[in-house]
């Protein structure tokens, strides 16, 4: 099977839809892998290595769409990334189709095979979405600091890294309000300090 991996064009999105090592593991498998050039960049992952892996890399977007039977990305793609589908073609990303009608209308006009990474299930669980769930709720707590201090003109209340002890200490207690997040979110959601009040509200449509 022939892989492609565009470089990811939605703002503010960095992240890459193949690393070397998958694009290595599908060269060993027989299939052929073609990259857009600079498209790990962001991810600092160099050209170089997905050629070490054994991947093409080509110059622009359009030559991946055009090459591959299955398209590897990250975010749904975008207008310009909708024109370059096709019939048939295995397009493997996040789509959001519940919130997105514009995304699903662009995938059953073309025709092609969505592999939605939102709705892969396993164990009863959103496999792909975990991991995602697990990173957030640890960036939570960090970003709810981060906003607490004066200069994102917050209280100024939150941790910071004292030296001495090397730990994170708490100026002063805080509470947070954690709102109909995923449970893996609630796990990995890290308190601001061993004094903060962390409430649960889920909200269950009747």
């Amino acid at each position: 099977m022939k892989i492609g991996c565009p470089k990811e064009i939605k703002n503010n999105e960095f992240r890459v839809g193949l690393t070397p090592n998958a694009a290595q593991a599908y060269v060993s498998a027989g299939h052929s892998v073609f990259i857009e050039e600079s498209a790990g960049l962001s991810s600092a992952i160099s050209d170089d290595e997905y050629k070490t892996a054994g991947a093409a890399i080509v110059g622009t977007a359009a030559e991946v769409w055009n090459a591959a039977e299955m398209l590897i990305k990250v975010k749904e793609p975008l207008e310009s990334e909708c024109d370059l589908m096709r019939e048939n073609q295995l397009v493997y990303t996040y789509f959001h189709f519940a919130a997105d009608k514009p995304s699903l209308d662009a995938g059953l006009k073309r025709k092609i095979i969505a592999v939605v990474y939102e709705t892969v299930q396993e164990g009863g669980g959103s496999l792909l979405l975990k991991p995602m769930s697990e990173v957030a709720g640890r960036m939570a707590s960090l970003m709810g600091v981060f906003y607490s201090t004066k200069t994102q003109v917050g209280r100024g209340a939150g941790q910071y890294r004292d030296p001495r002890r090397r730990v994170w200490a708490s100026m002063s207690p805080s509470s947070t309000l954690i709102c109909n997040a995923l449970s893996d979110l609630e796990k990995s959601f890290l308190p601001t300090s061993r004094r903060s009040i962390t409430t649960r509200w889920r909200w269950k449509p009747t």
